[in-house]
């Protein structure tokens, strides 16, 4: 009796054994299997992160994908041809002093510019390239060039909006102008949008200048 009650037990261990080590083996094998796949997929994202890292900059801005530049508009490029041409249209028609007609005949023979006359007007008066000075300023640079040729004796050209101003009209106004009498002679502050200086001599006028100086005798001799 003693071995029959003992080998109930016997049985049922025996029978668990057999019916869950199999299952709890296939348990264990699939949690190592996705703990593994985990680990290696840990070990590729740092393995990239330091290739990455080592990367030089210019070599990671060319591996990282272009972004297209955008288009300009019709505005835009317009303005940008205009931009192009800003010093050349300066130095035909302020510095050469040519008319409009001809500087506008001239840019669409020799560069394909065929603008409005309209158009035209709007960017010289948005460069300030301006020839007509006002009354009220030619006044002021005259009497400036008269009372620093009296007080100094020097000669005097005037800039509009860092533009060369016509020496030959202000010397013309200069010339109506009774400035004889320099105790008289008002002159108002010179305006924010205007400057002037000391012209400097020309290569002629540096070597005439020269050639008329006396060379300095040698003592020695």
């Amino acid at each position: 009796m003693p071995i029959r009650s003992f080998a109930c037990p016997l049985q049922w261990t025996s029978f668990l054994t057999s019916f869950f080590l199999p299952f709890f083996l296939t348990i264990f094998f699939l949690l190592f299997h996705l703990l593994a796949s985990h680990i290696l997929t840990l070990g590729n994202l740092f393995n990239h992160t330091q290739d990455a890292m080592s990367m030089p900059a210019q070599a990671r801005a060319s591996s990282a994908p272009q972004k297209q530049p955008r288009k300009l508009t019709a505005l835009e490029r317009n303005r940008l041809e205009w931009e192009t041409h800003k010093d050349e249209i300066e130095a035909m028609y302020m510095d050469r002093d040519k008319t409009l007609e001809e500087t506008m005949l001239y840019f669409k023979e020799k560069r394909a510019l065929d603008w409005s006359k309209r158009y035209w007007k709007i960017k010289l008066k948005q460069w300030k390239f301006e020839k007509n000075v006002p009354s009220k300023e030619m006044s002021f640079m005259a009497a400036k060039a008269r009372k620093r040729e009296l007080e100094h004796g020097k000669e005097t050209v005037f800039y509009r909006n860092g533009v060369l101003v016509d020496a030959s009209k202000v010397q013309n106004k200069k010339q109506k102008l009774n400035l004889d009498d320099l105790d008289k002679l008002m002159v108002p502050d010179t305006p924010q949008h205007m400057s002037y200086e000391t012209p400097k001599p020309s290569f002629s006028q540096e070597h005439e200048s020269s050639s008329t100086t006396p060379k300095p005798q040698n003592s020695d001799l």
